[in-house]
């Protein structure tokens, strides 16, 4: 099970070299640490309008994000998108969560926790963004979409 090496991971998934019971653990870990992350809003001891605002925009994030991947993989081979996306997930939740764990204690060590909750509302938004753009690069990489899409505008010429 590869934690941190997404092309190492990319690579077997090519080769159809993740079998069932891996990819069950890429699920069970995956969704455990989502449950984990999705904790950390209630450190606020209320829910406020900018909770509000940022949970429906986590939500457009993830919907979009989703519905991109799922294009980009529907353009390539178009085969085993839900196991591509949820093994991709895992190195991808670990490698962004520490990435802004970091810059989040540096951004309260330099604006100070006055500011933790537009801080928090921005890196969320950010980690999704990144988060949705890098699956979708290694999806598009799985499926043979570029590779797809080369083909197309060969054969129409």
């Amino acid at each position: 099970m590869y934690l941190w090496n997404v092309k190492a991971l990319v690579e077997d998934l090519k080769a159809n070299k993740v079998y069932q019971k891996e990819k069950m653990k890429y699920l069970l870990v995956s969704t455990i640490l989502e449950m984990l992350i999705s904790l950390l809003p209630l450190q606020y001891s209320t829910f406020g309008y900018l909770e509000f605002v940022q949970t429906v925009l986590y939500i457009l994030i993830l919907t979009i994000g989703i519905l991109l991947c799922y294009e980009a993989n529907s353009r390539g081979d178009n085969k085993e998108f839900v196991e591509r996306f949820i093994c991709i997930s895992l190195p991808l939740q670990i490698r962004i969560s520490l990435l802004f764990i970091i810059v989040m204690v540096a951004e309260l060590i330099l604006f100070g926790p006055s500011n933790k909750h537009i801080i928090s509302f921005v890196n969320i938004t950010l980690a999704g963004i990144i988060f949705f753009t890098r699956v979708r690069s290694y999806i598009i990489d799985i499926s043979g979409a570029n590779n797809s899409s080369l083909n197309r505008k060969e054969a129409n010429s």
